[in-house]
């Protein structure tokens, strides 16, 4: 439908980690994103679970059962960015 934005097109692994992180340091989302929200912004489910974990593997995220947010360091380098 037109009024809907698409889903990004992600191709590779890298793709998923920065739509992710992305959707984790939006300031205008509060609270932590359930892995389904990010499974839509990516467009996959397995994508996202995979970006997910290798977030998490970076120490870029935490993941909390079906819930998943930015890590004190992602958040502060996101912060240092906009400064």
């Amino acid at each position: 439908m037109l009024d809907q934005p698409s889903a990004p097109a992600v191709g590779r692994p890298s793709d998923a980690a920065f739509v992710v992180l992305a959707c984790l340091l939006d300031l205008t989302h509060t609270g932590p994103w359930s892995l389904g929200e990010l499974s839509r912004q990516v467009g996959c489910e397995l994508a996202a679970g995979g970006a997910v974990a290798s977030l998490r593997a970076a120490g870029l995220a935490h993941r909390g059962g079906e819930f998943v947010w930015a890590s004190v360091a992602a958040s502060r380098f996101s912060e240092l960015l906009r400064e």
